[in-house]
């Protein structure tokens, strides 16, 4: 999770707004304290669409993240009675 964390740091406080993915990774690019791992991740990660605010990065790689690894709710599943 570094590379969301080191990633949406940056895209809050050195981005301005309204701004594009391909923006978005030329700055993450630019930054030296990221890994490059971590700027290839977020790359790859990012879809590609305009954000208006940091928040919708967030949410963006927050949902590529929850796709990727899916881990089911033992309270959202329903009662088997066998």
């Amino acid at each position: 999770m570094s590379a969301l964390k080191g990633a949406l740091e940056h895209a809050k406080r050195h981005v301005e707004y309204p701004t594009s993915k391909k923006a978005l990774v030329e700055a993450c690019n630019n930054f030296s304290d990221i890994p490059r791992e971590d700027k290839e991740w977020f790359e790859k990660n990012l879809p590609e669409r305009a954000y208006s605010e940091p928040v919708e990065v967030f949410k963006a790689l927050l949902d590529k993240v929850r796709r990727v690894s899916p881990k089911p709710n033992p309270c959202l599943q329903p009662d088997v009675v066998s």
